[in-house]
């Protein structure tokens, strides 16, 4: 009994002490895995969540108006037809009225306008997946609104096609036809002038230099006939427009200084006349109808300047040398002027050219 109790007293000892208790569980181990595991993919998730807008916006650029609406259109093309998806047959849109049908022949037979950019991915993969998949109750709407959007583009893409220029032989045509026209006239003043109609041809003058206003003879031609015809108002008026409209014209500017010479404006005529020198060679006429101004002026300088420069051109012109002795002779120079009568006294003259050469000379004294 002694040996139980002292085992009893054994137990009661031992289990009074914690260390000494019947189950001792094996002391715990702090781990610290997870600090290194589950902390940073928590903060990565964290981040992905943050971010994940930015992300988005930037991965999905917006596309263009353009291609967008291009490609939308030609969603409603491929939905007329029925689309087998995973043994399902969709059923074909309703077919619009025959107006409508009228409407989509007309627009796709005209081409449609290139797109400027090229449609984005994005938006390729939208327009796909809305054609191959299309919705019943949009069906109608698309079909409806389709034709409307093809009419519309093609009336956009009308202002763009290149602008046709005129055809060469629209050109050739109207100037042929103009040339026709002149010839005819023409004709038809040539034969009224001869015919002596004075007013037909006047009109016909008038209607070719409408159609030629630089023609100087045609110009010319009618002042003289206007002029004929007492229009001294008219005449003068048309040669006047003349000059001013080509200054440079001489046969113009001869016109006028006879006209002006005409009606007693002499000077205005040499005036005139004077402002322009050109070669002898080229226009005797002009210098011839100066020089005789000139003399009818008492401008003797200018009258013996242009007559010797008339009879250094043609020596044996009597008219010329005639006009400078008599301007030499009158502006004093009488022995200068003896010369030139004693070669017309010995040139072949006409008797009442030699006659006053003869009466000049006795005059001078020899």
């Amino acid at each position: 009994m002694s040996v139980v109790n002292k085992m009893l007293q054994d137990l009661e000892s031992r289990k009074q002490q914690p260390d000494n208790a019947n189950f001792q569980p094996p002391a715990k181990r702090r781990h610290g895995w997870w600090i290194f595991g589950v902390l940073p993919l928590a903060l990565i998730l964290a981040v992905i969540y943050w971010f994940w807008p930015v992300l988005w916006d930037a991965s999905e650029p917006e596309p263009p108006p353009g291609p967008v609406t291009q490609a939308k259109q030609s969603v409603p093309v491929q939905n007329t037809q029925p689309v087998e998806t995973a043994g399902i047959t969709a059923k074909p849109q309703t077919q619009p009225d025959k107006e409508d049908d009228s409407e989509v022949t007309e627009t796709a037979s005209q081409p449609q306008t290139p797109p400027q950019r090229p449609v984005t991915d994005s938006a390729t993969a939208a327009g796909a997946g809305q054609a191959s998949a299309p919705r019943p109750d949009d069906s109608d709407d698309d079909a409806t609104t389709a034709p409307r959007q093809q009419t519309q583009d093609s009336g956009q893409s009308a202002p763009e096609s290149p602008v046709q220029k005129t055809p060469a032989f629209s050109k050739s045509k109207t100037a042929t036809t103009a040339e026709q026209r002149w010839q005819q006239l023409k004709a038809r003043v040539s034969k009224a002038m001869s015919e002596g109609k004075d007013a037909e041809a006047i009109s016909g003058l008038e209607q070719m230099l409408e159609i030629q206003p630089d023609n100087h003879q045609v110009r010319r031609n009618l002042a003289a006939l206007l002029l004929k015809n007492g229009a001294h108002s008219r005449s003068g008026l048309l040669l006047e427009q003349g000059v001013k409209l080509y200054p440079q014209e001489l046969s113009l500017l001869q016109s006028l200084a006879r006209f002006y010479a005409q009606n007693g404006q002499t000077n205005n005529a040499l005036r005139l006349l004077k402002g322009h020198n050109p070669e002898v060679l080229q226009h005797p006429d002009y210098i011839q109808l100066r020089a005789r101004l000139a003399q009818q002026q008492q401008d003797h300088q200018q009258a013996q300047q242009d007559y010797a420069l008339l009879s250094r051109y043609q020596p044996d012109n009597i008219k010329w040398r005639l006009g400078l002795a008599v301007s030499l002779d009158q502006d004093g120079q009488y022995q200068a002027a003896a010369e030139v009568y004693r070669w017309l006294a010995g040139a072949d003259t006409p008797a009442e050219i030699r006659d006053f050469v003869q009466q000049r000379l006795t005059a001078l004294g020899g």
